[in-house]
């Protein structure tokens, strides 16, 4: 059975979710809000942490696609962003991004209460950094989808946290004008151990974007979820799409360039 069947004939079958709004608490004390939608009858789950100034709604489509899947589903609202709270006054500034980790690591312990062992994240910009950062951190989180990630964003460095990712599974999808976060996945795909893949596009944005501007992406993020990718490519590791200039000394980002990075290290 070809790959786009099988996933039309998951979603015709598996039990759809319905979304409910929860409030989870942070290790230091920070009221987020957060879009929860459980699947009954399964253990895994799949936690959404969006970007830089977006909202969890960035997520609506790709969640309903993933429960119909068989995952439940938790999209949270990072401090400071859509209906969470905010430790600081805006604008906010690299040390609250940073603590953003504790507001990934309440969402996994969400899942964890409501019944999750096995549990994938999906980021998107600085949100793929916290995902990676706050999952490499602990043994229950089993795959990841990193979009748009950044070598390193307001301080967060994702080369770190990859190296404590290990051996699991890890998805880069990045966009060819988004030129940071390409020439970032090609030094993190470089560097992962365990089974990965990445999937460059043309001019599809940055970080969700992706998800309606390029009509693969979803696809592609829901087949590496389920374990399928391979079924689809033949291989586990490819590269895709156009190359990426290789020019990391004038590659910026919020502060220093890839090249004083990787100096760092």
């Amino acid at each position: 059975m070809s790959l786009p069947c099988l996933l039309a004939l998951i979603l015709a079958l598996s039990p759809s979710a319905q979304a409910e709004d929860v409030q989870l608490t942070t290790s230091d004390g920070v009221q987020l809000h957060a879009v929860y939608e459980p699947v009954q009858g399964t253990t895994r789950g799949v936690l959404l942490v969006h970007g830089e100034r977006r909202t969890a709604n960035d997520w609506k489509f790709l969640a309903a696609k993933i429960n119909h899947a068989g995952f439940s589903t938790l999209a949270v609202n990072l401090r400071g962003h859509g209906e969470s709270t905010s430790a600081a006054p805006p604008p906010l500034g690299d040390e609250n991004y940073q603590a953003m980790v504790a507001d990934v690591q309440a969402g996994l312990q969400w899942l964890r209460d409501h019944g999750t062992d096995d549990i994938s994240l999906v980021g998107a910009d600085v949100g793929a950094n916290l995902a990676l950062a706050a999952g490499s951190a602990v043994t229950d989180t089993s795959n990841i989808v990193l979009l748009s990630p950044g070598l390193k964003i307001h301080g967060i460095r994702a080369d770190v946290a990859l190296k404590a990712w290990d051996e699991r599974p890890v998805l880069f999808v990045v966009s060819t004008g988004d030129h940071y976060s390409a020439k970032s996945a090609l030094l993190l795909d470089a560097q992962a151990r365990g089974p990965k893949h990445m999937e460059i596009y043309t001019g599809a944005g940055k970080g969700a974007t992706m998800l309606n501007r390029e009509p693969a992406c979803e696809g592609l993020v829901l087949s590496w979820l389920l374990g399928t990718h391979e079924l689809a490519t033949g291989q586990a590791a490819t590269q895709a799409g156009p190359t990426i200039q290789e020019n990391s000394e004038v590659m910026q980002t919020d502060g220093p360039s890839i090249g004083d990075v990787l100096k760092d290290q």
